[in-house]
């Protein structure tokens, strides 16, 4: 076995069973057999899988990594859209929904036309503002004409004050409607075009096709899946943890034996008066995309000066063989593993800190 490997396999029972009782396997062990016979004696203490036998025992592999050990703790967790990268889009006027252009798990850009909907009020307020463009025209025409005739010494200075007067609360009257027509939503005529605010996935749909709505109605909502935020929950006998900064490392169940490192970056100023646990935030260092806001799991912080120097695998990925501790990783061939002795440190958790035997 050569000291220093850099990739870890996590076995389940069937990479064991073959390794320690290869002599009645059954059809994998056959498979195995017939793949590693010309090499036998050089590579006798391999196993070799089949494609299918991997998928179906469930092995995965993973990376060595470096994690925290001792003086921290363990609390639950539970991972959470970024409020930062979410948005509820909902309609600013009555109307009927005319059109739906987005379902959920749509992926959208900012200004993509998610729906239409057709506004009597909105009707009226591009009604009024094309009149009210028509009488500017004529203030500005009318304040050319009294500035013309005060130039020339025929038209009173009152006269050109009033048509400057005239002029201004038209062009008044222009930009209260335009604003209040871009805040509604862009379109034309009586449609308002409901358009994506941010970049995301569209995860609720709210809106149907002739269903008549009042202003506020949720239409949407949008997320990034990337941005995710892991909320913790410490227990009061391990309030010490709980610093802004403090190294964290997430473990969920739906991926065993995976961990992903980060660091809290806000922690509740008082405890929850019913749970009697502090909330504290952490983020990853690097996203994930099988992360799923919702997923419960287990945040690992640790202990104050503590660092994330120890390599660590999960406890699962070790294996007792011929009185060794070992741990199996894929060999040059495809589907084939073998065992790398490991000399073992501290528990913590669900990990197990190995000195000797595997590399980062």
């Amino acid at each position: 076995m050569k000291d220093g490997d850099t990739s870890l396999g996590w076995p389940l029972a069937l990479i064991l069973a073959l390794a320690t009782g290869c002599g009645s396997a059954g059809e994998e062990g056959a498979e195995a057999d017939e793949h590693g016979a010309e090499h036998e004696e050089e590579h006798a203490s391999e196993v070799t899988l089949t494609v299918s036998a991997i998928d179906r025992a469930g092995i995965t592999t993973g990376a060595v990594t470096r994690a925290a050990i001792g003086g921290g703790a363990g609390v639950p967790a539970e991972l959470q859209a970024d409020p930062s990268f979410t948005a509820h889009v909902a309609t600013l006027t009555s109307g009927r929904v005319t059109r739906v252009d987005a379902a959920v798990g749509d992926r959208v850009e900012p200004g993509r036309v998610l729906a239409l909907i057709a506004s009597g009020g909105v009707g009226e307020s591009r009604a009024a503002l094309a009149a009210a463009r028509v009488r500017r025209d004529a203030a500005r025409a009318a304040r050319d004409r009294q500035a013309a005739l005060v130039e020339s010494g025929i038209g009173s200075r009152r006269g050109l004050i009033e048509a400057e007067a005239d002029l201004a609360e038209a062009e008044a009257e222009i930009r209260g409607l335009s604003g209040s027509l871009r805040v509604v939503g862009s379109g034309g005529g009586a449609n308002v075009s409901i358009t994506a605010p941010i970049a995301g996935v569209v995860v609720e749909r709210h809106a149907v096709a002739g269903e008549v709505l009042e202003a506020g109605a949720p239409l949407f909502a949008i997320t990034d899946p990337a941005h995710l935020w892991v909320v913790g929950f410490v227990p009061e006998l391990d309030l010490a943890v709980a610093r802004d900064g403090a190294p964290a490392t997430l473990s969920v169940a739906a991926f065993p034996g995976e961990r992903w490192s980060g660091h809290i970056d806000f922690v509740a100023p008082a405890l929850d008066e019913s749970t009697r646990t502090l909330g504290v935030r952490a983020v990853l260092d690097a996203p994930d995309p099988r992360l799923r806001a919702g997923l419960f799991g287990r945040l690992t912080i640790a202990g104050e000066g503590d660092e994330p120097t120890a390599l660590v695998v999960p406890v699962g990925a070790l294996a007792r063989v011929g009185g060794e501790d070992v741990v199996f990783v894929p060999a040059e061939e495809e589907g084939t593993f073998r065992p790398v002795p490991v000399r073992l440190g501290r528990r913590d958790g669900d990990v197990l800190e190995v000195l000797e035997g595997l590399a980062e």
